[in-house]
């Protein structure tokens, strides 16, 4: 806080400041997170070091309110972490007599003189950059998974991990991405410079419409503005040989397929109950894991053009419907089509399940 507004309670600080009776009243000590040196004329010096092969960094802030940092790309294999002795005592030695020989320095502030090189995040002009995840249709339901298309929306590509889960709550900040959906924040599961998945956030008011904002390090998107329906039925899929598979499993757990095309899969049979997967059936509760539960409505489902008998319908995970249906009498072997449909809201086409004898 010796620029601006504070990161930290006073509370907080002074608690960080306050020497536990176990260092004895040294004028060194460790507080919470720093290394404290109490200065004589009043105040302490805070300081932390780092180190991993091939790095090395430390961190001053002063009592007289100077502070500095330092990162290095390199560091000799002998390196110490010890400010008083090696590599690390060498260089902030030098840096603390070069400051001592500053005799004034400028009372303005002069971060405005030196702009962020960061690349703000941007939205993709070919094509549409917000969509369903699961039929990429141009509009989104709360509750669902919604993909984001750009450049620089992220630095890493991957996943969620376990550790950024706060309880069972999902994350909504990611390897230094944010996204908010009509000002609410919405959770993410992947980032990746081109694409970003996110839940999109279910508020008390379900909009038309909303704004979509990426922040990446600190550097936001413009406005992207997105269709919202309360009801979009979307298969999750998978492609082999230009054909767009349903993504479900057979009873025993295999993946239903053509086994010709995508080996390891297995073909339906009339009468098997097949479990299909699906995006934004209907509104869903957002940002947190909670147990699943069964839909009271089901949606219905054809086959090959006719009516299969739904045994369950529920949401399985975050965003993620289950639809467990029988395939019915009458589908001819082949690549049967498949549609959900709710409220009168049909899934996307050109979605198969292969049926055997």
């Amino acid at each position: 806080g010796t620029r601006g507004g504070p990161l930290l309670q006073p509370t907080t600080i002074t608690q960080m400041q306050t020497e536990a009776a176990a260092f004895g009243g040294a004028a060194t000590f460790y507080g919470l997170g720093f290394d404290m040196h109490t200065v004589a004329g009043g105040g302490f010096n805070w300081f932390k070091d780092g180190g991993l092969p091939g790095t090395a960094a430390y961190l001053y802030r002063g009592a007289n309110k100077l502070d500095w940092a330092v990162v290095f790309n390199s560091a000799p294999s002998s390196s110490s972490e010890d400010s008083t002795t090696g590599f690390e005592g060498d260089y902030v030695a030098q840096i603390q007599a070069a400051l001592g020989q500053v005799t004034s320095w400028p009372t303005t502030d002069q971060f405005g003189n030196y702009k962020s090189t960061l690349v703000p995040p941007q939205f993709s002009t070919n094509g549409s950059p917000v969509v369903n995840a699961a039929s990429y249709v141009t509009n989104i339901t709360p509750g669902s998974w919604v993909s984001l298309y750009g450049t620089n929306l992220a630095t890493a590509t991957r996943t969620w991990y376990g550790s950024e889960f706060n309880g069972n709550n999902l994350p909504f900040h990611v390897d230094g991405v944010s996204v908010t959906i009509g000002g609410l924040p919405a959770a993410i599961s992947y980032v990746s410079p081109t694409q970003i998945n996110v839940q999109a956030p279910l508020g008390a008011v379900v909009p038309t419409s909303a704004d979509v904002v990426i922040t990446h390090d600190g550097q936001s998107s413009a406005a992207v503005k997105a269709t919202v329906k309360p009801f979009s039925p979307a298969l999750f899929t998978y492609t082999g040989s230009g054909t767009t598979f349903a993504a479900a499993v057979a009873l025993s757990g295999s993946v239903l397929g053509d086994p010709s095309i995508v080996p390891g899969t297995v073909k339906a049979k009339v009468g098997d109950y097949v479990s299909l997967y699906a995006n934004s059936v209907l509104l869903a509760k957002s940002g947190t894991i909670d147990p699943p539960h069964t839909l009271q409505t089901f949606p219905t489902v054809s086959i090959g053009g006719i009516n299969a008998p739904v045994s369950y319908a529920g949401i399985v995970s975050p965003g993620l419907f289950q639809i467990n249906v029988q395939v019915p009498a009458g589908v001819p072997p082949g690549e049967a089509s498949v549609v959900v449909t709710y409220q009168g809201v049909a899934s996307q086409p050109g979605v198969v399940i292969p049926i055997s004898q």
